[in-house]
């Protein structure tokens, strides 16, 4: 199965951050990049890296840009430019699917596969998500671009995540990618709509669109995340552990998303220490040549860029 990361730039960099000098991605989340990479070729095929041409500059500096079997810049660096990055930071990942043939899954890059891909369904995501304020509040008091009007919908439809996305139906890829193309481009919301924004545009529309069929959508994680009360399983669960402790591998389970944890472990340089240690260990015992890697681009990182301290980094 092909599989694709996206690393678009064009974020950082409109938020004024030099990403030839400032360190964007810490040394232990290069190494989930390379751990998603790695780890994905030794069970589910290849991958490919959708990036720009400063991104192409930073995994190469990086000591990575070999972990993809082909790096394409060109769809990124062609980005429309009535698209605000600062605003739609994620939407570098809408761009590379409208390029992609189907059936593509697409990884985050703070996010591992640790075994085979088991796909279910045409479109799948990550897990659900509560509709919860500020993150999804009414559709009625989101900034729209002119003329823009939202697809007939189910209001009822959660969320979902997309860290980790399956498209088997292109039916289902060309509709997303043109509702988010037309909800983002000349969409410029306020400061305090803009996090509500980006999120409807990623997100939420690709549940919206998913639920209209005719394709068959579900997650890969039949779970809810809520950020105002506990999670919530839909259905018998699985594992007691709560499937988005970004340790949960740990016990056997097979996705791992960093997530927010990210924050954490850019402050704290022991806690990061140890989860690259658990984490070179895990892939030992299921890609052991990926491991073998991962503790060299480890080693490397923590000696190349020790010069840049992680309070420089992007967040």
């Amino acid at each position: 199965m092909q599989a694709i990361h996206v690393f678009w730039t064009a974020p950082y960099r409109a938020r004024g951050i030099d990403i030839g000098v400032n360190l964007v991605m810490p040394p232990l989340e290069c190494l989930v990049l390379a751990a998603s990479a790695l780890v994905w070729r030794a069970h589910s095929g290849g991958m490919k890296l959708f990036t720009d041409t400063p991104g192409r500059a930073c995994v190469e500096r990086w000591g990575i840009a070999d972990l993809w079997s082909k790096i394409d810049c060109a769809v990124l660096d062609a980005a429309p430019d009535d698209v605000d990055p600062a605003v739609f930071w994620d939407f570098g990942k809408t761009l590379a699917l409208a390029a992609c043939e189907t059936p593509v899954a697409m990884l985050d890059l703070d996010l591992v596969v640790w075994r085979a891909l088991e796909v279910q369904a045409a479109v799948q995501f990550l897990h659900w998500e509560e509709i919860e304020e500020p993150w999804y509040p009414p559709l009625g008091v989101l900034p729209v671009p002119p003329g823009y009007d939202f697809p007939e919908v189910e209001l009822s439809v959660r969320p979902g995540n997309t860290a980790l996305v399956y498209i088997g139906d292109p039916r289902f890829r060309d509709r997303f990618v043109a509702e988010s193309l037309a909800y983002a481009q000349r969409n410029a919301p306020n400061g305090d709509q803009k996090l509500a924004a980006f999120l409807f545009s990623g997100q939420r529309l690709f549940t919206i669109i998913g639920a209209l069929g005719p394709w068959d959508m579900r997650p890969f994680i039949p779970y809810i995340h809520r950020a105002h009360g506990a999670g919530e399983w839909v259905g018998k669960p699985p594992t007691s552990r709560n499937p988005l402790d970004p340790l949960a591998f740990l016990d056997g389970w097979p996705y791992m998303h960093l997530w927010s944890f990210k924050h954490l472990l850019r402050k704290d340089r022991e806690t990061a220490d140890q989860f690259a240690a658990k984490l070179i260990d895990h892939a030992r015992t299921v890609a052991p040549h990926a491991a073998d890697r991962l503790h060299a681009i480890w080693q490397y990182l923590c000696v190349s860029v020790a010069d840049l301290s992680q309070e420089r980094s992007y967040s």
